[in-house]
């Protein structure tokens, strides 16, 4: 995804229309399973990727320039974010024979396009008329993004190496 020289909403909104597109694949009839099971990483990662960053970059942010009612909106996210890091772990360690696992996978996007409809209709707009530098945030919210990725692909290498 590229990320450099974005405003920081552009960024969001950009990750938000990825993991649409992603959810979209899973589901197509037209993917076979080995493919569906590849997509589902991509989105466990993105999606937990999307939610750190928001946490440790874009909320303190927003927090620092927002008025009452616009942290309000930010101690809702945190909380609507609870669960769905609940059902992603769930997601990450159940098998696909599960009879559950193909409802796990549209709660956590039900849970998803709540989150986006929230973000791009009542906290983005907030954002956009707060006079937060978005450039300098949009750079923030991709070093983050980078970094936890990077952290990630380390974690794998390990797994995969010698014991």
């Amino acid at each position: 995804m590229e990320c450099q020289g974005l405003y920081a909403t552009q960024l969001l909104r950009q990750e938000h229309r990825r993991m649409r597109e992603l959810f979209a694949r899973y589901e197509s009839p037209a993917t076979d399973a080995a493919e569906r099971q590849r997509i589902l990483g991509e989105i466990a990662m993105a999606l937990s990727v999307h939610l750190r960053v928001e946490e440790e970059v874009l909320h303190p942010a927003a927090r620092a320039v927002l008025d009452e009612g616009g942290r309000e909106l930010l101690d809702e996210a945190a909380v609507e974010n609870v669960p769905q890091k609940y059902f992603l772990i769930e997601l990450i360690t159940s098998r696909q024979a599960d009879r559950l696992f193909r409802a796990r996978v549209k709660v956590i996007r039900r849970h998803f396009e709540y989150h986006v409809r929230e973000e791009e209709h009542r906290l983005l707009p907030l954002l956009e008329t707060s006079g937060i530098d978005q450039a300098a945030l949009g750079l923030e919210i991709a070093a983050c993004r980078e970094a936890l990725l990077a952290a990630a692909a380390g974690s794998m290498e390990e797994s995969l190496g010698d014991p």
